[in-house]
């Protein structure tokens, strides 16, 4: 599992007050017609106000090249009301 972030969450710009809008979507990691191709799912949330983009997560499945490689279970970080992951 890979697990990107970078600002605000859902619930964080809320309690920042701001009056957040999330969007959810999914995506192929790659075109669809190339081997091995996954879905991500990619969450984006904005300030509903000014139209400012406060923050962005994605999260998706990542295959190993090899079985030495450690892969971490990381904390599932859409704790918003609107998530659907």
């Amino acid at each position: 599992m890979v697990v990107a972030r970078t600002g605000l969450r859902d619930n964080e710009a809320a309690y920042g007050g701001f009056d957040p809008l999330t969007i959810q979507s999914q995506h192929w990691d790659h075109k669809v017609y190339y081997a091995k191709a996954r879905k991500m799912v990619v969450q984006i949330t904005g300030d509903r106000q000014t139209g400012r983009l406060l923050g962005a997560q994605i999260i998706s499945m990542y295959l190993p090249r090899c079985q030495n490689e450690l892969i971490l279970s990381p904390r599932l970080f859409l704790t918003g009301s609107r998530s659907k992951i």
